[in-house]
């Protein structure tokens, strides 16, 4: 996803307007559109943009793809070592009643 579309989905997500955050940051209307809609951004902006919204993930804003946000693993292994995981904590919990309840009997 190209950098316009991102910055569209985050003030989005912010329920921000462009020309709301362009007046905050210092931008004009004319300016903002342009990012909005096509330019890339100088760092100038980018700062700006980070100090408004210190929670902005510039890895994704910046990134042209976005293989920072997958994983490729499958998440069968984390089910199977799950029930794995599961299986063994119950068979040492039973284990550990069958001790305490010898120890108490003598």
């Amino acid at each position: 996803m190209e950098f316009n579309k991102k910055i569209k989905a985050f003030l989005e997500s912010k329920g921000a307007t462009a020309g709301e955050v362009g007046k905050k940051i210092g931008y004009s209307d004319s300016m903002m559109s342009r990012y909005v809609n096509a330019e890339k951004p100088n760092i100038e902006f980018i700062d700006r943009l980070v100090k408004l919204y210190p929670d902005a993930d510039l890895n994704w804003l910046l990134k042209e793809d976005d293989s920072l946000k997958k994983v490729k693993e499958s998440k069968t292994v984390y089910e199977k070592r799950s029930v794995e995981l599961i299986n063994k904590i119950d068979a040492l919990v039973t284990e550990l009643k069958d001790v305490i309840g010898k120890t108490q009997d003598e």
